[in-house]
């Protein structure tokens, strides 16, 4: 295993004399200055708009640099995992929050255009010189050049080279391959070989490198499928992309604007900074940018889960998470980006490393960031935080209560009311007025939700698909999924409940944390209530979410069944269990990722974007972005129209048009009514119609009401647009 040495020892190898001038070349002594020499080189890249050197460094500028600052300033002492895992967080969360708050500010002093490229980075330097000239004043002491010869040190070649070797592929086989000349083979190759990695880490003896792998499987799971076409696709991502548009269009964010992506900050703020400041253009923020920070939440579960369990728990406990279908069936965005907070949260909850006035001030900052982040992900996070209390007054003893400052009253009392202020003042108060509407039709419809659950409820996802074997077969691998966590949840609860009421002086040992057990069940408990309610989210949503906690009870839950059965046993169990567990999620992923379906008539997985070329979820080619930009650019876009459901903005081309003129302006046209007189504009892109409405496009009546009563104004092949 070849590593590189230490910085300072002694040693006769070749390397050691060029890597120690290397190292102190690159990290000044002192950590203030390493801040600052970054800094310097940063913006001496982002001010000389230096191709592939600006977004690189200014990513980590914005990314990384402002928490790592915060952390040297702590003076805590952390594991380099969960060092970058809180830099990261701090560091966007502070960023978004800065830039929100400037915002707000430099009005009043006459800027009425805040969120304009020096007024964003001034901020950010701002930020950093800040944390900087405190650390000199601290404990600069520290050599950084010390942290970094450790961290050289425990670099291994085979993880680097794996590290690159991977996405590597992954952008080479979608963007070039697939994007270029509809070749899917390198896609469907390396989703058979992510699918295996489980198992290689079930079978690994070693503990160091096992974070890194578990980054490396996400970040490039999460390329595979992001880099599909030049475009965004999906759905609610179009919104946000036309709020991030107009906040740099206009250089401010308006906060009063209704809406609920209005009210959140990776959309009103951070897209944008990241666009300014790195020269992107917010498509290639969201596809690149957002996949990489969420690339990181799977790297958090492991670390909390390390926290409160063992080793061997910990290393699988990601890949429920990674490999159900909701981690890459979305561009990553609402949800997503606040469970980065969410697993920070949790990781900082339960470290030993992080005490008293810090742990307050992380518990209160990324909480802070998660309500500002995302608003269902908040409400369901507070609210099982609140049952966890509950749970705690009801089973444990004052002394067995979690001590950290999460799991207190007061913690909760506090963000509930940032909660409340953040949402009846912001976005108009359109979320408050829409939690609590929800909330109260939610109890009243209860009864017909029971007797007909609706199509996104879990119910609603089990009947689903086609009647063919492998349909069959994935439903049958994902009730199992489902069921094993629920199992390992019961197990755990019941030994939980033994032991607080056992008058047996030996302990039951526990295999997870009693506060984080708390936090199962509750997740459990939204997961089996969203079988008929969707909370407005859906059960794949619910579920893609809850499994940010319930991830490692699936591999407990099979160890529980395995000790139930009778002539193991019990040393092999503790073997046996990581490696079944991992054969199951090697099998499952291959099912949910697509590849099993590919060939099988009349059982197409729509969503398999990477996989399968037909795919019917909303992916837009070149030339039909292309025409809806043609009308953005040079018609009058009042009142343009395009295929769609006429109360509902859901459909291909109604999307795509909503992200690039947004709202105000668009009609909805059901493909069997004729399109009204008073719409002058008429879009229509590739497959208008696929996925929603049996038929033709040629066969509909607004299409051929358009051919020969509007005149046809743009035509690029794929893309049309008429006159009225």
């Amino acid at each position: 295993m070849a590593k590189f040495r230490g910085v300072g020892e002694p040693s006769s190898g070749i390397l050691s004399s060029p890597l120690r001038l290397i190292t102190r070349t690159c990290f000044p002594p002192r950590v203030s200055n390493s801040i600052f020499y970054f800094q310097f080189c940063a913006l001496l890249a982002i001010l000389l708009d230096l191709p592939i050197l600006r977004p690189v460094m200014g990513s980590l500028y914005i990314s990384l640099v402002p928490g790592l600052a915060m952390l040297y300033l702590m003076d805590q002492q952390l594991d380099y995992g969960i060092k970058i895992l809180c830099s990261v967080g701090l560091s966007i969360g502070s960023v978004m929050l800065t830039v929100a708050t400037m915002n707000v500010v430099l009005p009043q002093i006459g800027i009425s255009n805040p969120i304009e490229f020096q007024f964003v980075l001034a901020s950010i330097v701002f930020i950093v010189s800040g944390l900087a000239l405190a650390i000199r004043s601290s404990n600069d002491g520290q050599l950084a050049v010390r942290e970094t010869g450790s961290i050289l040190r425990s670099i291994d070649f085979r993880y680097l080279l794996l590290g690159t070797f991977l996405p590597l592929i992954s952008i080479v086989g979608t963007y070039h391959l697939l994007n270029k000349n509809g070749v899917t083979a390198v896609n469907i190759l390396l989703m058979i070989l992510l699918a295996i990695f489980p198992i290689v880490i079930s079978l690994h003896k070693q503990k160091t490198g096992t974070g890194f792998l578990i980054w490396v499987i996400s970040i490039t799971l999460l390329l595979d499928v992001n880099l599909v076409s030049e475009y965004i696709w999906g759905w609610d991502i179009h919104k946000e992309l036309y709020l991030s548009s107009q906040v740099l269009e206009s250089s401010q964010w308006n906060v009063g604007y209704r809406s609920n992506i209005n009210t959140m900050l990776p959309y009103a703020t951070l897209a944008p900074t990241y666009s300014l400041v790195l020269g992107f253009d917010l498509v290639w923020v969201f596809k690149l940018i957002y996949p990489l920070l969420f690339s990181f939440v799977p790297v958090g579960i492991y670390y909390m889960i390390k926290s409160v369990s063992n080793h061997r728990v910990a290393a699988l406990a990601p890949f429920p998470f990674i490999f159900y279908y909701g981690f890459f069936k979305s561009m990553p965005h609402k949800q997503y980006l606040a469970e980065i907070f969410i697993v920070l949260l949790l990781i900082v909850a339960f470290s030993d490393n992080i005490r008293g006035f810090y742990k307050r001030t992380l518990l209160l900052g990324f909480g802070a960031a998660l309500i500002t982040t995302h608003y269902g992900s908040a409400f369901f996070t507070f609210a099982l935080i609140g049952g966890a209390i509950a749970l705690s007054f009801l089973f444990e003893s004052k002394e067995q209560r979690s001590p950290s400052y999460l799991f207190r009253i007061q913690y909760l009392i506090l963000v509930i009311v940032l909660f409340g202020f953040w949402y009846t003042m912001v976005g108009g108060g359109i979320m408050a007025q829409h939690i609590t509407i929800r909330a109260i039709t939610t109890l009243h419809i209860i009864p017909e939700l029971l007797s007909s659950p609706p199509g996104r409820s879990g119910s609603g996802y089990a009947s689903r698909g086609s009647s063919s074997p492998v349909w069959v077969l994935y439903r049958v691998l994902s009730i199992a999924l489902v069921g094993m966590i629920g199992f390992g949840i019961f197990y755990e609860t019941q030994k939980w409940i033994r032991q607080r009421f056992s008058t047996n002086p030996s302990p039951i040992l526990e295999s997870i944390a009693p506060a984080y057990l708390s936090l199962g069940i509750g997740s459990f408990a939204l997961v089996s209530a969203s079988a008929i309610i969707t909370f407005g989210m859906g059960f794949d949503r619910i579920f893609q979410y809850s499994l940010v906690i319930l991830s490692p009870f699936f591999l407990l839950g099979l160890k529980a069944g395995a000790e139930n059965l009778p002539h193991i046993p019990r040393p092999h169990i503790s073997v046996s269990t990581p490696i079944i567990a991992a054969i199951f999620l090697t099998i499952y992923f291959l099912f949910s990722s697509g590849v099993l379906f590919l060939g099988v008539a009349g059982s197409p997985l729509s969503y398999a974007l990477a996989v399968d070329a037909d795919s019917e979820w909303n992916v837009y080619s070149d030339a039909e972005v292309e025409g809806a930009n043609w009308i953005n650019e040079n018609l009058d876009t009042q009142n343009v129209s395009a295929m769609g459901e006429q109360s509902r903005f859901k459909q291909k081309d109604i999307l795509l048009l909503y992200g690039i003129i947004g709202p105000n302006d668009l009609v909805s046209s059901p493909p069997d009514k004729e399109i009204s007189g008073d719409i002058p504009i008429i879009y229509y892109g590739d497959k208008p119609l696929q996925g929603w409405w049996d038929g033709a496009l040629e066969g509909s009546v607004a299409y051929n009401q358009s051919v020969h009563n509007h005149g046809r104004i743009y035509d690029n092949g794929v893309s049309e647009t008429f006159y009225n």
